[in-house]
């Protein structure tokens, strides 16, 4: 995992400490805390575990209550509310879609024309490159500038010429990127601006939301995002010229009984990838990887099926507690980054962050495992 900061084995009761602070799962949820561990005495170089610690802050029950409400306004209720809360009064420039990688290949087909190019961050998802390849665009890539999450925008915008169709801006872990100073550039050559707010909703620009200044914005509700709802994603066209046509096209809404089914199944396949997630590292855990034999667990569904009545229903059971989730998750984002004292993300100038993650590194793998044991282990 690159552009990451190294903190010293000194800080790990700290980390400890922390970790013991987390609520079990089901309950509300704080940040993701990527730890990644360098290894010096091996020429290979960088090992990396992820705890996981961004939950759904629902459980089963709420299912249950959600499919007891969901009706066949339920979509459209929370269409409109999603964009409420992002401070959009044309609410038909909100679409809800499958995920948001199907949003962004969308929004590209119908858009990006004869001028193919599109630049990107090269710290991203591989699913934006994928649906940026599903499109017929091609990968033009732009880097961090001086540390990670600053940009030289000046350069940015040198990269771009006439085969430039579109730009992406990635806001990282619930910090919004000040882009600002592209917008101009962008509206006078035609070029589309797409703001990737998978991981971060809420958080503001000046005092824009996140989203809302670019020609469209992409928000996505897959596993471990601001609202997780199993699958699904949105995209906000705020420029017009964009606006997608026959958008909803293709889009196959599932049952009540198969949107259950369907979260049935993802609760079971994140509930065993946390389990999985302590055992990293280990030596039998290692030579079963070795093997190829190591064990996944994947939620898959049709790429077609998009958001369905319950989970519907239960996003806006999540947007109406989603500023006091935002809040302690930003707290414990502050207090984490006092505690161990840095941040790896920048909050610069008039940007208010919606934290989600925070990223760590760390050099001894061993003594991290001891000290969070000491602390009576982590409820991943």
């Amino acid at each position: 995992m690159p552009y990451l900061m190294r903190w010293a084995p000194s800080s790990m009761p700290t980390i400890a400490r922390l970790i013991e602070l987390e609520p079990p799962l089901g309950s509300l949820c704080v940040v993701q805390i990527f730890v990644s561990i360098r290894n010096s005495t091996k020429k290979c170089g960088t090992m990396s575990a992820t705890f996981d610690t961004v939950e759904e802050y629902w459980n089963w029950s709420d299912i249950e209550e959600a499919a007891k409400r969901a009706s066949s306004d339920s979509t459209q209720v929370f269409r409109t509310s999603l964009a409420s809360y992002l401070g959009v009064d044309d609410h038909a420039a909100l679409t809800l879609m499958p995920s948001a990688r199907s949003g962004l290949e969308r929004l590209l087909r119908q858009h990006l024309g004869q001028r193919r190019s599109v630049l990107l961050p090269e710290f991203n998802c591989s699913a934006v490159q994928d649906a940026i390849e599903a499109a017929g665009g091609k990968l033009r890539f732009y880097d961090f500038a001086s540390s990670p999450g600053l940009f030289d925008w000046s350069a940015v915008l040198r990269m771009a010429d006439s085969t430039t169709g579109a730009i992406i801006v990635t806001h990282y872990s619930g910090v919004p990127v000040d882009f600002r100073s592209i917008i101009d550039f962008c509206q006078e050559n035609k070029i589309l601006l797409i703001e990737d707010c998978a991981h971060t909703l809420g958080g503001c620009i000046g005092s824009a939301t996140a989203g809302t200044l670019g020609d469209a914005a992409l928000f996505s509700f897959n596993y471990d995002k601001p609202i997780s709802l199993g699958w699904g994603g949105a995209v906000l066209v705020n420029n017009p010229t964009y606006y997608l046509s026959g958008s909803i096209r293709g889009i196959v809404i599932p049952s009540i009984a198969e949107e259950i089914g369907l979260l049935r199944t993802f609760i079971r396949a994140m509930g065993e990838r946390r389990k999985a997630i302590p055992r990293q590292g280990r030596l039998l855990e290692k030579f079963i990887q070795r093997l190829g034999l190591h064990r996944v667990y994947p939620f898959t569904k049709a790429e077609d099926i998009g958001i369905g009545a319950v989970q519907a229903e239960l996003g806006l059971q999540c947007l109406s507690r989603y500023d006091e989730i935002k809040g302690i998750r930003s707290l414990r984002a502050e207090r984490f980054a006092i505690e161990v004292r840095g941040r790896t993300w920048p909050v610069n100038g008039d940007i208010t962050p919606a934290w989600l993650k925070q990223k760590v590194h760390f050099s001894d793998r061993v003594a991290l495992r001891s000290e969070i044991a000491e602390a009576g282990g982590a409820r991943w």
